[in-house]
């Protein structure tokens, strides 16, 4: 009795982890900066090994056996140890740029990411149809893209893009689309930071990622079979907002695989037909969308030039719906 409570006692919350890994993050960067890189590198490791021993038992697990309490402690553990890496990095990479002032530094964040990225990846393939593993999973990859260190932003932008592709399908060959809505959260954060670049050129990576990204997220829209899965719309909506203010050229330009049908007049279909759905917060998300769509002029005249009558047709709706 009196080990098991010695054991409870040393039981660690994650918040209380996270804390912790916060403040010895910042006690880190008071140190000589050649210090950093091994430093940080000790305090991750842990997490990092034990992100690792986990995801080879979570990759047998499905969505279905995780209701079990085993296997759902498995898939929450970590679900943790990942949130608790991202809040490592994300609190020392802030620390660190209010001291270091060459951005041609390579920050020791980047160095750490590289060394989990394997099995990052490899999470992603196997366990991101878990809603808890994909929001761990945008915790980290947020954090990624968000790095101060603009000499390696470019090379994180692809390394994430590669990831945030192997869950959007992984997730979508399975039943479990509100996985998704933690990725779409991502990609619409993507769209912030790097849409105007994308727009500006006139081919490149980031205006290929720019298009991949917007094209895959309609296709799963098309992936939406039952009322529970309506969740996904709000972040969808999300992303095609953020096509609109920051990317509007990649937005109007891009067409549908399957058929020659614009993914915007697409958006714009779907937009329309949720707002009399009985779901307040996907009506609510459409509208927003559509009222953004109809406030920006810009995209009226781009809209116009088509040559598909029925999607002017659509376009006439939704500015009645938006003026009333």
């Amino acid at each position: 009795m009196y080990d098991q409570s010695i054991r409870d006692l040393i039981v660690i919350s994650m918040e209380d982890k996270k804390a912790l890994c916060t403040g010895i993050s910042r006690v880190i960067v008071a140190l000589p900066k050649e210090m950093w890189l091994n430093s940080l590198s000790s305090l991750t490791n842990p997490t990092i090994e034990c992100i690792a021993s986990l995801s080879n038992t979570a990759a047998s697990i499905s969505p279905d056996d995780s209701e079990h309490e085993n296997n759902a402690q498995i898939i929450e553990r970590l679900g943790e140890e990942i949130s608790i890496l991202a809040m490592t990095m994300r609190a020392f990479d802030m620390a660190a740029s209010k001291v270091s002032n060459n951005e041609h530094d390579m920050s020791p964040v980047f160095s750490v990411l590289q060394s989990c990225w394997p099995c990052l990846t490899r999470i992603a393939s196997s366990s991101s149809v878990h809603h808890v593993i994909s929001a761990s999973l945008n915790e980290i990859l947020l954090v990624s893209i968000s790095l101060s260190d603009s000499y390696q932003q470019i090379r994180l932008l692809m390394q994430v893009y590669e990831i945030t592709i192997i869950i959007v399908e992984t997730v979508a060959k399975s039943s479990q689309l509100l996985a998704l809505e933690p990725i779409m959260e991502l990609i619409s954060d993507i769209l912030n930071r790097f849409g105007p670049i994308g727009d500006a050129e006139a081919t490149g990576q980031i205006r290929e990622i720019i298009k991949q990204l917007l094209s895959r997220s309609f296709i799963l829209v098309n992936s939406i079979t039952t009322d529970a899965q309506l969740d996904v719309l709000p972040a969808m909506f999300s992303i095609c907002t953020s096509g609109i203010q920051k990317c509007p050229i990649s937005f109007m330009s891009l067409n549908s695989d399957q058929t020659d049908e614009h993914l915007f007049v697409r958006s714009i279909s779907v937009a329309v037909s949720s707002i009399s759905r009985k779901h307040a917060d996907v009506a609510r998300a459409a509208m927003l969308y559509l009222k953004e769509a109809v406030s920006t002029s810009y995209f009226v005249s781009l809209f116009l030039r088509l040559d598909d009558l029925n999607s002017k047709y659509v376009w006439n709706y939704v500015c009645i719906i938006a003026y009333f």
